[in-house]
């Protein structure tokens, strides 16, 4: 079926690793912390705005310098995220952080790496369990307000802080964040450049569920991709993926 990235590859070669190097038949992994407990920069914004929201001035103050200082964010990039944020804010009021993270956790991509995790787990005899979606710990996740997961440029402090003194300082101290991903726009470029090779027809074909301004906007943006003109390779992977999806399922229904 089609998927979004080459993310799978990556994926399928570690379960594919395991299996032939390692014993081990039950996996942990991290799926739903950064949703549970503030993992993502835009994290940071959701709670400067519902500081700015609950009137927490000082605090905002202190925070919104200590994130510009420690993860090289300009203050006028922060303000204006803020800002755009402040209105949803002001109408959620002390459970904004909860709610956005709410949303994450139940109408994201998330539902979706959790299927490709089992299926890829299973095709190799593997059985991954993502422990921090255990109900119990999620209840708890949200009860604790969004003062104790972000706090001076610190994210994720509940597990952070539960480490500390478990797992090495470089790990628990990491500030870099990297999502599980493959060289894929580089391999576009070279290895996989008949990624490109569509044709128009085919194009509209496999975006025939919008309307017919979307197909031909679509049919612009991936003629621009492969024409060199924009980088827009992930949009570019998605619409050959479903194109050659509908090619092989129309060969498999024959």
């Amino acid at each position: 079926e089609p998927f979004r990235s080459l993310s799978q590859y990556s994926q399928i070669t570690i379960y594919d690793h395991i299996g032939q190097t390692r014993g081990a038949r039950v996996l942990l992994n991290g799926q739903g912390g950064d949703e549970l407990f503030g993992g993502y920069t835009s994290h940071y914004f959701v709670r400067l705005a519902q500081l700015a929201a609950e009137g927490r001035c000082g605090q905002f103050a202190r925070e919104a310098l200590s994130f510009a200082r420690t993860r090289d964010q300009s203050l006028i990039r922060i303000a204006r995220r803020v800002r755009n944020e402040l209105p949803e804010a002001r109408r959620e009021g002390g459970q904004y952080f909860n709610s956005v993270t709410y949303q994450e956790l139940t109408a994201s991509a998330l539902r979706e790496y959790l299927k490709y995790d089992d299926r890829t787990s299973m095709a190799y005899s593997r059985e991954a369990r993502p422990p921090f979606l255990d109900p119990r710990l999620v209840q708890f996740a949200f009860s604790l307000p969004s003062d104790l997961k972000i706090r001076g440029a610190e994210n994720k402090r509940v597990p952070r802080v539960y480490a500390r003194g478990i797992v090495p300082p470089s790990i628990v101290g990491r500030t870099d964040k990297m999502g599980f991903v493959s060289p894929q726009e580089e391999w576009q470029r070279g290895v996989l450049k008949f990624i490109a090779g569509l044709s128009d027809d085919e194009v509209r074909e496999a975006t025939s569920f919008g309307t017919q301004a979307e197909r031909d906007r679509a049919v612009e943006r991936y003629r621009a991709y492969a024409d060199g003109y924009s980088d827009e390779w992930a949009f570019a992977w998605r619409v050959f993926c479903l194109a050659r999806w509908l090619e092989l399922s129309a060969k498999w229904m024959a």
